[in-house]
């Protein structure tokens, strides 16, 4: 898993092209040790600065192109070497779980659509988008031959958990799968990235 346990932000003036001066902020990283995520902010204001000399903006981070920043709360020993689980919490304040090798797969569902509400309005049974959602997961299941998972529903959509073996979240039978299910790019993008689920 690769949550780092330090961070560390640097800030620093920079002069746009056109003699605009403006100040950067950037955060650094690391597993071992504050200076190491130190040195990491020191690289990258660097990196923002020479961009932003060749006229290049800055722009935001993208999303799964380095790890999340989040405050870990709890660590949890796996049965080798290493962490089972890490619990974070996010920005919204929300702990967060994010495990070695137990599949989690958010699944976002899709928007409702016009003639589904427009049914329900004139008394029609259509099939719950959420049914209809949780039905075409158990097909790709079945199909995968994948006998155990659970499936929650969340705010946004559906949350899946296998339950019967483990993944390597950076391999590419655990994104295949992941994106079989549908699962939002950027979330099997930030899996690759942090090494987790």
């Amino acid at each position: 898993m690769d949550i780092p346990r330090f961070w560390e932000k640097q800030v620093g003036p920079a002069e746009h092209p056109d003699g605009h001066r403006l100040e950067l902020t950037t955060w650094g990283w690391s597993q071992k040790s504050v200076a190491d995520a130190r040195a990491k902010a020191g690289e990258l204001l660097q990196l923002l600065r020479a961009r932003l000399q060749a006229g290049t903006a800055p722009g935001r981070y993208a999303y799964g192109s380095r790890p999340v920043r989040e405050e870990i709360l709890r660590e949890l020993p796996g049965a080798t070497d290493g962490l089972a689980a890490v619990v974070t919490r996010n920005v919204y304040g929300c702990e967060v779980l994010n495990t070695a090798q137990a599949m989690f797969v958010d699944v976002d569902l899709p928007r409702p659509k016009p003639a589904w509400s427009l049914g329900r309005l004139l008394g029609r049974r259509a099939l719950d988008p959420v049914e209809e959602r949780i039905n075409e997961l158990r097909r790709i299941l079945e199909a995968d031959a994948w006998s155990a998972a659970r499936v929650y529903r969340t705010a946004a959509g559906l949350r899946l958990l296998i339950t019967d073996r483990l993944f390597e979240p950076a391999s590419a039978e655990a994104e295949r799968l992941m994106t079989s299910f549908g699962a939002d790019p950027a979330f099997v993008l930030l899996c690759r990235v942090q090494k987790s689920f």
